[in-house]
């Protein structure tokens, strides 16, 4: 029995629907094309709001849309800057973002006007398929076991006590491990945008650089590893010497803060670790020690499991992250604060910077939950309301930029195009070859 005829034609009302669909698109594509100019603009400049950790997760806050579909836009966004003929035929409406999204993953190596022929002749997924051939042709397969053989990994100290790591791995395990710190540098963002009270704009500044994200990352790593290995006999573990009385929070600067090595700390960092910490009580005189204490946890095990199943992960408004957390004390246990689940709240480590910082507060509301404060007393929003917006204000918007797409506007220009996969890998391959030369 012969399948029904609307598989193969298209009656005129439904011919039109197609058009307007199709029109629509080009719009959204062409709005979409504008949203992703100003989201690189926003990232060249810097700008982050309110603490959030990276430019995904306050675009994922602040536009209600999913973390790693905001990672999307951020990747997408960042390099198509550089490709300005593929960012002008989407803002004309001629190529969709899922067609954009695909050439990026291709480097900056590869002849842009091929790469936009390819995209105007082939389907979304058929340019899938050719970067994903591409992608492979290009990956380094020689030289595997030198790469093997000379692997190393070291580590010295500076003149002012600092760690310094070098080292070289083969591809697969170097990639191995940048996976595993970018995902760690996703989880916890960069340090604090805003300079604090007495920190120097120089110093400032370069803690805010992508090295200082890659450093975060690495400690990052390190810390969850140990986490899992630690044994009871504390061997591993990070030992910080401090004065009780300097946790207080009415001391200014008093007080001794040491690692156990005698590298000084500041006691900002102190009480930071103190609030998730095993503390152990000694007493000394004229530098003796007289006694020795048995190690207690501020937050015993029971309690701890409690957070986990109340916060599920960090509860700074707009973070979504789950691991590598701290249990917060909100009055600091030094200062007379009890450790039950109404003083404690869960918070990523780039939050609880902030808020060992002075940068943020956070109350504990019974009736209301957690709220997080600015510096100046005003409230972060758990989800911020979304400015009204409608297909009427996108067209009028295309059109008062000369962007009028239609029905068509999407279609190639060549009326019967074909991509040969194969060809299309090796053209975009064999021109890359060319502009390496």
């Amino acid at each position: 029995m012969p399948q029904s005829s609307k598989y193969y034609s298209i009656k005129p009302e439904a011919g039109r629907l197609c058009d307007e669909i199709a029109e629509l698109w080009s719009h959204i594509s062409a709005a979409t094309a504008r949203f992703l100019d100003l989201l690189g603009r926003l990232d060249e400049d810097g700008y982050l709001d309110d603490g959030y950790k990276s430019l995904a997760h306050w675009l994922s806050w602040r536009c209600g849309i999913a973390l790693g579909t905001a990672h999307d836009y951020v990747r997408t966004a960042q390099r198509l800057r550089g490709r300005p003929l593929i960012a002008a035929a989407m803002e004309r409406g001629e190529l969709s973002y899922s067609k954009v999204r695909a050439l990026m993953r291709l480097g900056d190596d590869f002849d842009e006007e091929l790469m936009l022929m390819y995209a105007s002749c082939a389907s979304a997924g058929q340019l899938e398929t050719i970067v994903r051939g591409c992608s492979r042709c290009v990956s380094v397969e020689d030289g595997a076991a030198r790469q093997f053989a000379e692997r190393e990994f070291s580590w010295s100290y500076d003149n002012d006590g600092g760690v310094v790591f070098s080292g070289r791995l083969p591809a697969e395990q170097g990639a191995l491990v940048v996976r595993a710190l970018e995902a760690a540098r996703d989880d916890l963002g960069p340090p604090p945008a805003e300079i604090g009270e007495g920190e120097r704009p120089l110093v400032a500044e370069r803690a805010k650089s992508r090295g200082a994200r890659r450093a975060d990352a690495f400690v990052a790593v390190a810390t969850s590893a140990l986490a899992e290995h630690v044994s009871s006999s504390d061997v591993h573990q990070l030992v910080v010497h401090v004065d009780a009385d300097a946790l207080s929070a009415d001391r200014e600067g008093d007080g001794d803060c040491r690692l156990e090595d005698g590298t000084p700390l500041t006691l900002e960092v102190a009480r930071k670790l103190a609030c998730d910490a095993s503390i152990v009580r000694v007493i000394e005189r004229d530098g003796k020690v007289l006694s020795v204490g048995r190690k207690t946890r501020t937050i015993p095990p029971a309690l701890r499991r409690s957070l986990k199943i109340r916060d599920r992960g960090c509860q700074f408004p707009g973070c979504c992250q789950t691991r590598h957390t701290d249990a917060h004390h909100i009055d600091h246990w030094a200062d007379g604060g009890e450790t039950n689940a109404d003083n404690l709240v869960t918070l990523c480590r780039f939050h609880h910077t902030l808020i060992h910082r002075g940068l943020f507060q956070v109350r504990n509301d019974p009736s209301a939950g957690f709220t997080f404060l600015r510096a100046n007393g005003t409230v972060v929003p758990q989800a911020p309301r979304q400015p009204r917006g409608g297909c009427t204000e996108l067209t009028t918007a295309n059109t008062a930029r000369g962007i009028e797409p239609g029905g068509l506007t999407l279609y190639p220009n060549d009326p019967n195009p074909r991509a040969e996969l194969r060809l299309s890998v090796d053209g975009l391959l064999a021109a890359r070859a060319r502009r390496r030369e």
